[in-house]
């Protein structure tokens, strides 16, 4: 976010990557006269695997889940983690149902022209055939965690 104000220029920046994300630009050094950013993982003891690598994972468990006709529920926040891992996945292995905390931000990263498969809210089924949900892969905050 660049902000100016007075002729001085303030830059502030959320999470970095160090590879492409399909839900959000690429970093662009912008010239400010003050840079706020935040890095909680930033340190050298972090080492992540290859976002392919993450994703060939969570699809391979996936596919199994739904060969053997159960249901897979990720838990992510609901305002970008949400939004990477639907912009990684496979969505050929099934449907894909949010919690009603992560569609509305789904919504918003749409309407923004970010490319997400379509999903449906959890509570458009949840009361009605739960069966629905085999083979489903379910995103849903850590907070709904152990709830119904």
């Amino acid at each position: 976010m660049r902000v100016e104000h007075a002729g001085r220029v303030w830059v502030a920046s959320g999470d970095y990557k160090v590879e492409p994300d399909p839900t959000c630009a690429p970093f662009e050094p912008v010239r400010c006269d003050t840079f706020i950013t935040e890095s909680t993982f930033g340190l050298p003891i972090y080492r992540w695997e290859p976002s392919r690598t993450v994703f060939d994972g969570i699809n391979s468990w996936w596919r199994h889940n739904t060969a053997e006709g159960r249901a897979s529920v990720l838990f992510c926040y609901s305002f970008g983690k949400a939004q990477r891992i639907l912009g990684g996945v496979d969505s050929a292995i099934g449907p894909i149902f949010c919690h009603g905390a992560v569609e509305p931000l789904n919504r918003a990263y749409t309407q923004a022209g970010v490319h997400l498969p379509p999903t449906r809210p959890v509570s458009d089924i949840a009361a009605k055939d739960k069966t629905a949900f085999k083979g489903a892969l379910i995103i849903a905050p850590p907070s709904a965690q152990g709830s119904a």
